[in-house]
């Protein structure tokens, strides 16, 4: 993940970008075994989650992708196992099984809408036991939300999580990238999701049960960051390199950097699906660009205190937007729907 160290001066406001990591997933394809990883949930913790829960990632998906992807699977037992998934027509889908100890009960929670493959897409998903409601949450806005009609068991008798792999078969998807996962106790609100997806964590946040930066690695060991110690172990790494570059933006969250005090100015409406609103109260608005996160400029305007921006062409996902005027830059974030 990219990490943003902003540098802010009176006379001119810029950001420099630093290259930051990832973890991709390998299939036997490419090497001589699978390669993704493992995640020990050992009797009575946390990660056995018999509570509400919320599970969160980046995730990249190349655009040949054609089956469904393995995101953060359960181990499969008498209770069936828990899926989160990418499914073959790139919809989110939560499978929480296991209704009792016998019979495992398959209830699947697709997203509405589809995954852009080919750049990084936001998952957030998460489950309340005391209502059996799952929310899914794409790039940081609700696609969907609805209650299972029968209680459901998630992960209570399981050893492992997997990332990247199935739960079952423990086979893969080649070269999905994986970054700033993180498992949460309790539900997360739509406010929390969508104003820290581009954050970077400490570690010391309440009710954060896991947290996976992959930025330490120490051989195949992956670093929980929480203060619960649930690494992660690199299955079937050999000496392939895993750990790899990513480009997502991560930083104490930033919707709006002046550079110059009393900058009015107003963006409306985030997210966003057809037309971004641009208004200046006073001066005059020079230039707008709009940016992907990795610092690429895909949109010049030149503009004049108000303007309305024809978004709708854009993909899913989160955005830069740099606004230069006669007094100054305001740098911010839009996520466009």
């Amino acid at each position: 993940m990219k990490k943003t160290i902003i540098l802010i001066s009176t006379i001119l406001p810029f950001i420099i970008l630093g290259q930051d990591k990832a973890f991709e997933s390998l299939s036997a394809g490419s090497t001589s075994t699978d390669q993704y990883i493992k995640i020990p949930t050992p009797s009575g913790s946390d990660l056995r989650l018999s509570n509400p829960f919320t599970f969160e990632m980046w995730v990249y998906i190349p655009t040949n992708t054609s089956t469904q992807v393995s995101l953060l699977e359960t181990e499969y037992n008498i209770y069936g196992s828990t899926f989160l998934r990418v499914a073959s027509d790139k919809r989110v889908v939560l499978w929480p099984n296991g209704t009792n100890g016998t019979n495992p009960g398959y209830n699947s929670f697709p997203s509405i809408s589809n995954l852009t493959y080919g750049v990084w897409n936001h998952i957030a998903v998460s489950y309340t036991d005391v209502t059996g409601t799952v929310s899914i949450y794409i790039n940081g806005v609700l696609d969907k939300q609805g209650d299972f009609t029968n209680p459901i068991i998630i992960n209570n008798q399981t050893s492992n999580f997997y990332l990247g792999a199935n739960g079952d078969s423990k086979t893969v998807q080649e070269n999905v990238k994986y970054d700033e996962v993180r498992i949460w106790d309790g539900v997360r609100t739509a406010s929390q999701i969508s104003s820290n997806m581009n954050s970077c964590l400490t570690g010391q946040e309440t009710n954060l049960i896991a947290y996976y930066d992959f930025e330490n690695v120490s051989d195949t060991i992956i670093t929980d960051k929480s203060n619960n110690n649930f690494e992660g172990a690199i299955v079937n790494s050999g000496t392939n390199n895993n750990i790899v570059s990513s480009t997502i933006d991560c930083n104490a969250v930033i919707t709006d950097l002046k550079a110059f005090p009393g900058l009015n100015l107003k963006t409306y409406p985030n997210p966003v699906k057809n037309n971004l609103f641009v208004e200046l109260e006073e001066g005059k608005i020079t230039e707008i660009n709009i940016l992907s996160l990795s610092g690429k400029v895909i949109q010049s305007i030149a503009s004049n205190k108000t303007k309305s921006i024809d978004v709708s062409s854009l993909q899913q996902g989160v955005y830069i937007l740099k606004v230069v005027t006669d007094k100054g830059v305001s740098t911010q974030h839009f996520i466009k729907q």
